[in-house]
């Protein structure tokens, strides 16, 4: 078994708006830090993944409404033009440079069965209040709203076309965030590209999680959901995949996400590491 992937058509901010609409991922800021960039920013995408911003501030962030909210603020970005429909299935090239440092990958969908097989490997336990958030939110908005990151045992010629492909053609969008990183992203819509592309990948054993996992396994719950509403389905369906980022290991990058706690709170260490171990407390 080996890996598939295939393009798509997603709805891409416009080039005026990509830098204003490009937002971090949902579960790397706090509720706080989340009002305070999309307070001057309308078209920022946390309106979407962290749809209580534009609630009252002591809204549950799993209560109905947040997903209401998200549904709504999505369909709006939609119908006044910030997100418009790709025009045809494609593959994605996206480049990120910080500090001088490039990291190149193609977006793409993966298979839900890729991850239920194991070809997609995982590496970390995931909490199922996370994983429910984030299947409600898919259901109700009808749509993936994140990128999975992957990577995988580098291919030399993958890496060429990605480069050559580069070289030889315009991005689609272009532009710098607030922390100083740029995001190049280039559409492949030659389809003996995408099918070389395709096919290389399928000589690719293995994609591993970089970052994710909650996004990946809500990502197949709800299309197991969906296979379940619709049981005559044949696999080609959209509901089969879901959008994720792929670099190479050798042009990866991933850096540490740490988490500090600032006391014990009247524990001794032992203690703590006890009542960590048996989940009774959460950092």
């Amino acid at each position: 078994i080996m890996a598939t992937i295939l393009p798509f058509r997603p709805y891409r901010p416009t080039p005026e708006l990509a830098g204003k609409v490009a937002a971090p991922p949902y579960d790397v800021v706090t509720a706080d830090e989340a009002r305070a960039l999309t307070r001057r920013n309308r078209y920022s995408f946390l309106h979407v993944t962290r749809a209580e911003v534009d609630l009252p501030p002591d809204t549950d962030p799993y209560d109905a409404q947040v997903y209401q909210q998200a549904k709504a603020r999505l369909a709006l970005m939609i119908a006044a033009g910030t997100l418009v429909r790709a025009p045809e299935a494609q593959l994605y090239i996206y480049k990120q440079t910080m500090r001088g440092r490039e990291q190149v990958g193609i977006v793409a969908c993966a298979a839900i069965d890729d991850y239920l097989n194991g070809v997609i490997k995982v590496h970390e336990l995931t909490r199922s209040d996370k994983e429910a958030d984030r299947v409600r939110h898919a259901d109700i908005c009808d749509a993936h709203t994140g990128l999975v990151f992957l990577t995988y045992r580098e291919q030399g010629r993958i890496t060429e076309i990605l480069a050559a492909w580069i070289r030889d053609h315009a991005p689609v969008n272009d532009f710098m965030t607030r922390d100083r990183i740029r995001h190049a992203v280039w559409g492949v819509n030659e389809q003996a590209v995408i099918a070389e592309l395709v096919g290389l990948f399928r000589d690719i054993p293995a994609l591993y999680i970089a970052d994710g996992h909650h996004r990946a396994a809500s990502a197949v719950k709800i299309g197991q959901m969906r296979r379940a509403q619709f049981p005559n389905y044949t696999g080609g369906e959209l509901f089969n995949f879901f959008p994720v980022f792929i670099v190479s290991d050798a042009n990866v990058q991933i850096n540490g996400y740490h988490r500090v706690a600032h006391g014990l709170n009247g524990l001794s260490p032992s203690e703590l590491r006890e009542k960590l171990c048996e989940g009774k407390l959460r950092l």
